[in-house]
């Protein structure tokens, strides 16, 4: 075998890097990926419908490709757009994954409650004890789907429910609760009156969460919720292509000058700088939170205005028409947007409550 290789003509030495020079390598790799990133962005923030106008002219060596701005970009925002949701929620523990500790500690309660109820004449207050001891018990219900009792004291201060003869549904009033009752009633009806396949197919699915989730209604809020959010991603992404053909519409009697490609290039960098001026958002209400001062308060406030005004300036600097002819395309672009975007959650919501 010879120094270098006779196909690719690398010198055939055996690479013995030390820490330092590892690093090294990833500290230029690092910064020489940076030195594009931010003069892209600031080309972008700075000067609006700039960054389109030099990519669509072919001077794109000096800044990022849009598709690699897009994915670094959005992923940035959404790993703290999801978190900054979820953040402020306050999440239930799991009905089935209360430790001993928390167990004991409703028990004690409950077991308090009761001799309280055993030491007063007060029917009043025999009453207020009684809804809170109701109250305790539904935090740890036990759902014992093979019990055949519909309830009884298990011992240790919990109920074990038998769901299978509950007819209460908490999603759709009047439907079963549970798989059982529906088959019961789909075999009383004449064959021409059965559920169909589709009305079938999601009444099993309704049914299904209701028997999951039954007496613990925020956990099906929250774990729908959650799914919605992280569905968000997927969402914006196949918008994307659908905002670029409304801009070609809109601007139909440029279709000469501009492409599909370009205006997709276009939406691209406008959702990029949105979800920029929403972290900026974001930060600003965290300070405000932090600080209780209401500077930061206007400092956000100033950048949702300055958001509309920077698109509406991008529209005016990329397509090169007038001040009052921009800003109606805006307008209707926005109207536009906000249906695109309503019937987008509508389809994505549907999709959560399927696979939640």
């Amino acid at each position: 075998m010879g120094r270098f290789c006779c196909v690719c003509g690398q010198e055939n030495i055996e690479p013995r890097e030390t820490f330092l020079q590892l690093i090294s390598h990833f500290v230029y790799d690092l910064f020489h990926y940076d030195g594009k990133f931010f003069l892209t962005l600031k080309t972008l923030l700075l000067k609006p419908g700039l960054l389109t106008h030099e990519y669509v002219h072919g001077r794109r060596a000096s800044y990022l490709h849009p598709i690699r701005m897009y994915v670094f970009t959005s992923a940035i925002f959404f790993i703290i757009f999801i978190s900054y949701i979820a953040g402020g929620k306050v999440n239930d523990n799991n009905l089935s994954n209360l430790n001993a500790e928390q167990r004991s500690a409703i028990n004690q309660s409950i077991n308090h409650l009761k001799d309280s109820i055993t030491k007063t004449n007060d029917p009043e207050k025999k009453a207020a004890l009684q809804q809170s001891i109701n109250t305790l018990e539904k935090i740890p219900f036990i759902f014992k789907q093979d019990s055949t009792r519909n309830t009884q004291n298990s011992g240790n201060g919990f109920i074990e429910i038998d769901l299978s003869n509950h007819s209460d549904n908490f999603l759709v009033d009047g439907m079963p609760g549970t798989m059982r009752e529906y088959e019961q009633k789909q075999a009383k009806l004449s064959p021409d009156k059965k559920d169909g396949w589709f009305k079938r197919t999601i009444s099993t699915k309704l049914i299904g969460i209701n028997e999951k989730y039954r007496y613990n209604t925020k956990a099906f809020t929250d774990g729908l919720t959650e799914r919605f959010f992280h569905s968000f991603p997927t969402m914006m992404f196949v918008s994307l292509p659908i905002v670029a053909l409304l801009l070609q519409l809109l601007y139909i009697n440029k279709r000469k000058k501009f492409t599909y490609v370009q205006h997709g290039v276009f939406t691209i960098h406008i959702y990029i700088a949105v979800y920029i001026f929403i972290l900026i958002i974001y930060a600003f209400n965290a300070l405000q939170n932090i600080t209780h001062w209401q500077l930061f308060g206007w400092f956000s406030n100033i950048t949702i205005l300055g958001t509309f005004f920077y698109i509406e300036r991008a529209m005016r600097n990329f397509y090169e028409q007038g001040k009052a002819t921009t800003i109606l395309k805006f307008i209707i672009l926005l109207l536009l947007y906000s249906i695109l975007l309503s019937l987008l959650m509508i389809l994505f919501f549907m999709t959560s409550l399927i696979q939640i």
